[in-house]
């Protein structure tokens, strides 16, 4: 995914066309990447985002923070596919966002956000977080409420990623978390369960359950976990990361999967990757490497009544391309006034001979004004990349964001 916008603190290889694409209900994403998107925010845009809460919190400080952001965004899109017809579309999305930070005693923290947008305006859904963390003691440290975490370590294929390992159905989405990390010398233990649905009458028979451990050397991170959702097969990864000698990023997972409801199938997903930057900071490049043979396990089973009609089990399948899988990214951020930034990406599927480039440039031509362009391509097969006939997508727009907080602590 390719940076719409980049200030100095942003990832050059962030990269996304998300707030394009959410204006037309379109998928931004139609590789596999499942990777959570509260690891990458899409509001990237080059406006002053103002920090409320301090570095250091005192143990004996309270008070809070609030966080507004506000986003205008006006921006078309052009469709075409091997014969050129092409398909126009221009629309506009307005959004803000509030988040509040509060802290009542040396152990007891709240933090919540909201988020609006139009159209598809719906305060249903305007909720992104709401959580408390509470430390024990310094010997445990609980989390709970209406959030998410991340397991793993690839930037481009979150196979190890498993707590949001979930097919897009009903128990989809931010989970109902509980989540307790014991700090033991140089790293750690976390358990956690989530319920995805906490309005269901039988939401506890959905909990999922994981543990993981984390150490944390010097020049090496390491973490082995292991998570159990009920009607799926069993999952467990180990990953390392460490930087090398010219801060050389390298990092590596590796995925076991055991479907115990089916004759204890076996599967397994591995994955290396390598980052760096370069010129100051100005070019940032990651290249990774990813082979999985879970293409064809079961990974949630479906409503047995529907089966039972069909006369046979549905289910689904990883979302995952089977076989070797390959991303490039490449980021340079321009100097100069206009804080330019062009990215470049390449995501291919030797498996299937299909892939998908994507280009994008931003700039800064006014103080908390961004315009953008992209572009993508399916090269090769479009049965995995492409998007049904469509095989090329240009999108141009213009954004217009700011931001303000508020902080009182005593």
């Amino acid at each position: 995914m390719l940076p719409l916008a980049a200030d100095e603190t942003d990832d050059l290889l962030h990269f996304g066309v998300d707030d394009i694409d959410s204006i037309f209900n379109k998928d931004a994403n139609t590789n596999t990447d499942t990777t959570d998107t509260d690891t990458t925010n899409s509001d990237t845009t080059n406006a002053d985002t103002t920090n409320t809460v301090p570095e250091t919190i005192g143990l004996n400080q309270t008070g809070f923070s609030l966080n507004l952001k506000g986003r205008a965004y006006l921006g078309g899109t052009l469709d075409w596919a091997d014969k050129p017809e092409p398909a126009y579309n221009i629309g506009v999305l307005l959004s803000s966002s509030l988040s509040l930070f509060a802290q009542f005693t040396e152990n007891l923290k709240l933090s919540t956000s909201l988020s609006l947008s139009l159209p598809g305006l719906s305060l249903e859904n305007a909720i992104d977080s709401f959580y408390m963390d509470y430390n024990l003691l310094n010997a445990a440290y609980f989390t709970v409420g209406y959030t998410s975490i991340n397991w793993g370590v690839a930037h481009n294929f979150s196979a190890a990623n498993l707590v949001n390992r979930v097919p897009d159905i009903d128990l989809s989405g931010k989970p109902y978390l509980l989540r307790i990390d014991f700090p033991l010398g140089i790293g750690g233990f976390q358990v956690v369960a989530i319920a995805r649905d906490g309005t269901s009458p039988d939401w506890f028979k959905q909990v999922g359950y994981g543990l993981k451990y984390n150490l944390a050397r010097q020049h090496l991170d390491m973490d082995i976990g292991i998570f159990y959702q009920p009607l799926m097969p069993l999952r467990a990864y180990t990953a390392l990361n460490t930087t090398l000698p010219l801060d050389f990023e390298v990092y590596a997972e590796l995925v076991g999967i055991l479907d115990q409801l089916h004759n204890n199938t076996f599967a397994w997903t591995a994955d290396a990757g390598v980052s760096n930057t370069f010129f100051a900071n100005r070019l940032a490049v990651n290249a990774e490497l990813f082979y999985n043979t879970e293409n064809n396990a079961y990974v949630w089973q479906k409503d047995q009544i529907e089966s039972a009609i069909n006369g046979k089990d549905e289910y689904e399948t990883s979302p995952f391309y089977k076989g070797w899988n390959t991303a490039l990214n490449i980021g340079w951020r321009f100097g100069g006034n206009f804080k330019p930034v062009l990215g470049l990406s390449w995501l291919h599927n030797f498996s299937l001979n299909s892939g998908k480039i994507t280009a994008a440039y931003t700039m800064q031509f006014l103080p908390g004004i961004t315009f953008t362009a992209s572009g993508d391509a399916i090269v090769g097969s479009a049965k995995g990349y492409g998007s049904n006939t469509v095989k090329y997508t240009f999108y141009t727009g213009i954004a217009i964001s700011g931001s303000t907080g508020f902080a009182y602590w005593h």
